[in-house]
């Protein structure tokens, strides 16, 4: 029987495992905590790290023999799992987004980068320490620092507004950080949306927007309060998303990913 391969067993994880049982497929998931979401659904469950691809690889091999197939592989993670995933697929031979892709978007300061050799507005991230940050809020506040990869969600994100606190901003980032390393952005005031979309054969197609429900609190530290589904009949925004999204698709040469 074919399986498709979860790498990640959170909240979101048990329901690809549900869509893979309604396409007749088994579901083969990757996480350290056996009493995950998605791993309590799977059919089949690997205890590994979801941020190291080789340990998994052989353990893959070792399936194989006893007659485990991987058909695909996904995540509903983001960060370094996608990494893993893209490193997966790319030994196993299988559709998905490529490591070059992978490395690039996953990182703030790649995505940046990537956006500004590609004509299209961004943050202005740059790379900074708790000696530079200090030199370089003064002429940026306010700013936001960030972990350039971070190992939770919105975890060690602040809004700087003060000289002040831009030291226990870099702090709050750099243990966040997957590798210690630490962004300073320019400010946009708005809302936060996520265009949830899927790529296939370097096309993009839209699905639907979620406006992000955060706020900074008087540390100026971001509080997440979930998603809002916007009306795709009210939504203003979804074509200007779809344009900047399918731009980064393409100079990222992304092929087969959820995006």
């Amino acid at each position: 029987m074919d399986h498709v391969l979860i790498v990640g067993g959170g909240k979101d994880s048990s329901l690809v495992v549900e869509k893979v049982h309604e396409i007749g497929l088994r579901a083969l998931v990757v996480d350290i905590d056996p009493e995950a979401p998605g791993a309590l659904k799977a059919d089949r469950t690997l205890r590994a790290s979801t941020h190291e691809h080789l340990p998994l690889l052989e353990e893959l091999r070792c399936m194989a023999q006893q007659g485990v197939h991987v058909a695909a592989v996904v995540t509903r993670s983001s960060g370094t799992p996608v990494l893993t995933t893209a490193r997966i697929a790319e030994a196993l031979d299988l559709p998905g987004a490529s490591v070059g892709a992978a490395t690039t978007l996953t990182t703030k300061l790649g995505l940046s980068k990537l956006c500004r050799e590609s004509g299209i507005l961004e943050t202005n991230a740059v790379q900074v320490d708790q000696g530079s940050a200090s030199e370089l809020a003064g002429g940026r506040l306010p700013c936001v620092i960030k972990p350039n990869l971070g190992h939770v969600g919105k975890r060690g994100v602040t809004l700087v507004s003060r000289p002040s606190s831009v030291e226990d901003a870099v702090q709050r980032a750099h243990e966040a950080s997957v590798d210690g390393t630490v962004i300073m952005e320019r400010y946009v005031p708005g809302v936060d949306l996520s265009l949830i979309s899927m790529v296939c054969a370097g096309r993009l197609y839209p699905c639907f927007v979620l406006e992000e429900m955060n706020r900074f609190d008087d540390r100026g530290e971001v509080v997440c309060r979930g998603f809002r589904l916007l009306d795709p009949g009210k939504d203003h925004h979804r074509a200007a998303l779809t344009t900047v999204a399918q731009k980064i698709v393409t100079a990222a040469g992304v092929d087969y990913s959820p995006f």
